[in-house]
């Protein structure tokens, strides 16, 4: 008889044994995993640019490179078309701030505006039509056939001879063609004065034939 209580008293001791056991490992197995959330630490993602920086060439500002005073003013139009700051480059050139969402309403007023100096351009009675590029780094005018030219003095046929042996920098027809060719780029490439970029300008007679080629600004 006492054999087989001492045999239950085992029993019971071994069985409660287990038990503490076990509720031992579920409580370390529970504060490891609290421990490991509580030290992960979140990744922040990075926050995304919502402006660029344009570097509008020296060759874009005709007073010797360098923005006026008035160049640097922002104006009404500039906000519109999400131009938020204006930086005079001591080495010559600007860099404008233009916001993300707006970068595109820019871009087209940019092209716009060339499209209008062009058109105008046209308006020469000896241009019979001007030919462009995509990004306007190359434009060709074509001159009226001699047949179809107005009527005009020997005077104008001298000026007219004469404005072809100039060199290019006093051509001024076209200059501001060149100006706004070379802006739209520096747009169009979100330029960081990485690259020179020029505009060609090409006269051709109303058979096709080469008459000048000029690059701006001279490389």
């Amino acid at each position: 008889m006492k054999k087989c209580l001492t045999l239950c008293i085992l029993a019971i001791f071994a069985v409660s044994l287990t038990a503490c056991s076990g509720t031992s490992t579920a409580s370390f197995s529970t504060d490891a995993v609290t421990q490991a959330v509580t030290t992960v630490t979140p990744t922040e993602a990075p926050t995304e640019a919502t402006e660029y920086k344009i570097h509008l060439p020296y060759s874009c500002f005709p007073a010797g490179g360098l923005p006026t005073d008035s160049d640097l003013i922002l104006t009404n139009e500039d906000r519109e078309c999400g131009i938020i700051s204006k930086e005079k480059v001591s080495t010559g050139g600007m860099i404008i701030t233009v916001e993300k969402d707006k970068y595109d309403q820019l871009l087209e007023h940019q092209k716009n505006k060339l499209c209008e100096l062009i058109e105008r351009e046209q308006a020469d009675m000896y241009i019979d039509r001007i030919e462009y590029n995509d990004d306007f780094s190359e434009i060709v005018e074509y001159q009226v056939p001699e047949e179809t030219e107005p009527e005009h003095s020997s005077d104008d046929d001298q000026n007219r001879a004469l404005l072809y042996t100039l060199p290019y920098t006093d051509y001024s027809h076209n200059q501001e063609i060149n100006y706004e060719s070379v802006y739209y780029q520096a747009l169009l490439k979100k330029n960081d004065d990485s690259e020179i970029i020029t505009c060609t300008y090409i006269v051709k007679d109303s058979e096709g034939e080469v008459l000048d080629t000029s690059v701006y600004p001279s490389t």
